[in-house]
């Protein structure tokens, strides 16, 4: 006799719990048609190091993603948008919630002003100790675990609370995995499975943050979307039967479909987020290093 629900595993249970994409341990084949740069969404929605915290609200009130690249620098100042770390969408809230919670044991509103600086001080460098077990306490319980919790979501902050700056850096993930536009799918696909991701910044060649990759982005629908904008039904559907097939002898070719990709509207990462667009790869690179140099001789 069957029991309902046997073929489940506790890995299905908890992917289904924590509302994630599951992925199949057979891939798409069209994956292995297409690189990072094919399916990840652009613009990535970025956080400084050094954050107002009114942009943290912001942001969190304005999308549900749950994962957020942190790139150089201190809100308000062009630090560039090279990747230091990842902060999670919880690790946040965490923070936010510290404005709401009673003064307990340290915590409460003195912990919201020894996290947080006002906005013309210098931001601490280094992490609480409060802090870290208020999310190490989240962490290992799987739920919310300190009171006020989700009360930022419609708790009014003051103007001089969304001034005040969070540092970033002693809570995220200082060494996510991340790879480049280039990066085959396939490859992307196997860090997911292999490692149980659920974020995956995407950079460029000087280290910036181009795009980023999630679970929606890696299901079938989404690889046949990419395949279907950007490549023939001939590479598609026909192998390779000649040395002058392989793309690798097609630069000038591959250069142009890099720089004439269109962008493809993604609705499920909300209005203004997009796939596709031109690409800069070794191979754009190398086409406009050429045509300086032979612009000067």
């Amino acid at each position: 006799m069957s029991i309902p629900g046997a073929q489940e595993d506790i890995y299905d249970i908890v992917m289904k719990r924590k509302r994630m994409t599951q992925l199949k341990s057979d891939m798409p084949w069209e994956m292995r048609m297409l690189t990072a740069a094919d399916v990840m969404t652009r613009p990535p929605t970025n956080l400084r190091v050094i954050e107002r915290v009114g942009t943290i609200v912001d942001i969190l009130r304005s999308c549900s993603h749950n994962g957020f690249p942190v790139v150089t620098g201190v809100m308000g100042s062009d630090g560039g948008d090279l990747l230091e770390g990842l902060v999670l969408r919880s690790q946040l809230r965490s923070l936010l919630s510290l404005r709401f919670m009673p003064d307990e044991k340290g915590h409460g509103t003195c912990l919201w002003l020894q996290v947080t600086t006002a906005s013309n001080a210098d931001p601490p460098l280094d992490g609480h100790p409060d802090m870290y077990e208020i999310l190490d306490s989240k962490r290992f319980a799987g739920s919310s675990s300190c009171q006020g919790e989700k009360e930022w979501e419609w708790g009014m902050f003051l103007e001089e609370d969304r001034a005040r700056l969070v540092n970033l850096g002693p809570y995220m993930n200082c060494s996510p995995p991340a790879v480049s536009v280039a990066t085959p799918l396939d490859k992307c696909y196997s860090l997911f499975t292999k490692l149980g991701l659920r974020h995956l910044p995407v950079v460029s060649i000087s280290n910036s943050v181009v795009g980023i990759i999630t679970r929606s982005n890696l299901t079938g629908a989404a690889a046949r979307r990419a395949v279907n904008n950007f490549y023939s039904y001939e590479e598609m559907h026909e192998l390779p039967t000649r040395a002058g097939d392989n793309p690798r002898l097609r630069g000038a070719e591959q250069v142009a479909k890099a720089k004439a990709r269109e962008r493809v509207p993604l609705d499920h990462a909300g209005e203004g987020k997009y796939t596709g667009g031109e690409v800069s790869t070794w191979q754009t690179r190398l086409a406009g290093f050429l045509r300086v140099a032979g612009d000067e001789a």
